[in-house]
């Protein structure tokens, strides 16, 4: 029960401080695309990077995880061509890794593709990337009749980049660190389904609305995204916990594309 509250308690505090960051920010006019979002973000990431470090196994991990982080890391930068997709990638490395050596000392899985579902990503990653190649057949078509085939294949590549980026980011440090993180803070114990899901859903929704409630206020377009938000990443946060990462990390790229 104490272990419940504490985890609650931590879930309040960031509310608080995701509202108060909406109230005092200074607002700017003309700033650039998600400007305030960037902002809490360069807050955010630095803390879970610094706690990831420390509690770090260095000596546990194996040649194959620290190759995986680099390129989970890579990949995770390529969310934003600008210091943001940089410290993104980054502090995917560390959180990676902090979850390894965390469920590994905790007896759970420490892989982000589980070995006996494998074969049914691949299956299921085959079925969604033809539906993915004749929507963007069928998409370069219409923009061929249009004559601007040329534009929609630069739009189409720089989309791909960037739902890349936070398909692996997000769902390693938004899902499998705040699932790790918060088991950890229970004792190594699981922690209740009601409790994680308003966890790593409402926080993160939060997050993709910021920008409009500091220049908007909340309104009815900004409440109808939050809700947008919050049944999307609903199926991503089932499957890190019942599935494995590697699925919410494709699954999360493929709808962000097509987005």
């Amino acid at each position: 029960m104490r272990q419940s509250r504490k985890l609650w308690g931590i879930f309040s505090l960031s509310i608080l401080f995701i509202v108060l960051y909406c109230i005092f920010v200074p607002r700017k006019d003309g700033v650039g695309y998600k400007y305030y979002t960037y902002g809490i973000f360069a807050i955010l990431y630095p803390a879970i990077l610094l706690f990831s470090v420390c509690n770090i196994r260095l000596q546990e991990l194996t040649k194959q995880e620290w190759i995986t982080a680099i390129v989970l890391g890579i990949s995770g930068a390529l969310v934003a061509p600008n210091w943001a997709g940089v410290l993104s990638g980054v502090c995917t490395m560390p959180a990676y890794l902090y979850c390894v050596c965390q469920n590994r000392m905790c007896g759970r899985n420490t892989k982000i593709v589980k070995e006996h579902t494998k074969e049914y990503v691949l299956d299921d990653l085959k079925i969604i990337l033809i539906g993915l190649v004749i929507y963007v057949v069928v998409l370069w078509f219409e923009l061929l009749v249009q004559g601007k085939l040329q534009q929609g294949i630069i739009i189409g590549v720089w989309g791909f980049r960037s739902a890349l980026g936070a398909g692996v980011s997000e769902e390693i440090i938004f899902r499998w660190f705040l699932l790790t993180f918060l088991r950890q803070m229970n004792r190594g114990n699981e922690i209740d389904d009601v409790l994680y899901y308003v966890m790593v859903l409402i926080p993160f929704s939060l997050l993709h609305v910021i920008d409009a409630v500091v220049s908007q206020g909340v309104n009815a377009v900004v409440f109808g995204s939050l809700i947008s938000v919050l049944i999307q990443g609903l199926p991503l946060a089932i499957l890190v916990r019942k599935r494995d990462v590697f699925t919410a990390m494709w699954l999360h790229c493929i709808f962000d594309f097509i987005k």
